[in-house]
């Protein structure tokens, strides 16, 4: 059985959180690795207007 690994980013605002997520989803693709990219809130259409709340 395969088992799959979770890599998860935390850090304030402003510190490259989005960046490192983008790169690493680079490499995962680049190796030809399934992963899922997800975010909180996030997943559905509320979550993404909640997001949005300035």
């Amino acid at each position: 059985m395969n088992r799959g690994f979770i890599i998860s980013k935390e850090g304030i605002d402003g510190g490259g959180k989005s960046t490192i997520i983008k790169e690493t989803e680079k490499y995962l693709k680049e190796k030809g690795l399934k992963y899922i990219v997800t975010r909180e809130p996030g997943g559905v259409n509320i979550s993404e207007q909640i997001r949005n709340i300035n």
